[in-house]
């Protein structure tokens, strides 16, 4: 079976609501797209295309900590990520967990600062004394916090 890739990104002034998409690839193994940003469509025998996964499906997702340079944050893509091995959502955040994630990276916020944030915007984030910038939120797939 053949299957044709296509890099989608998501429309800045459209956000949910479309993408740019870009096909990149007609393959018969699409194992490495299979994630967040990428659509897969089915080439029928009849050359009809079939979508059998959307660009906005989530095939793996969870909390991190993120670390990027200066360099880093302009280029969106973190030098460091530590994915956290318990389960977490923006609501089961605890104040000890919290504590844990000051001590642990160094945050200089408050617990309650942190948590006020992780459970509005999905992340809290401090700007580091050399323009870095660490982020503790969620992740889907290969996409990270920013901290904005």
């Amino acid at each position: 079976m053949k299957y044709l890739v296509v890099e989608c990104r998501e429309l800045g002034d459209q956000y949910e609501c479309d993408a740019d998409r870009t096909p990149i690839l007609v393959t018969d193994d699409y194992s490495n797209y299979n994630r967040y940003g990428y659509e897969i469509y089915q080439i029928e025998p009849d050359g009809k295309l079939n979508l059998i996964r959307e660009y906005d499906s989530v095939t793996n997702e969870g909390f991190c900590y993120c670390f990027y340079s200066k360099e880093d944050v302009e280029e969106g893509y973190p030098t460091k990520v530590e994915k956290f091995k318990k389960k977490f959502t923006r609501d089961t955040i605890t104040n000890s967990q919290v504590k844990k994630w000051k001590s642990a990276y160094k945050l200089k916020g408050t617990v309650e600062e942190i948590i006020s944030s992780i459970r509005c915007c999905g992340d809290y984030s401090e700007i580091t004394e050399d323009d870095g910038l660490k982020v503790i939120g969620e992740y889907f797939d290969n996409n990270y916090p920013l901290g904005y």
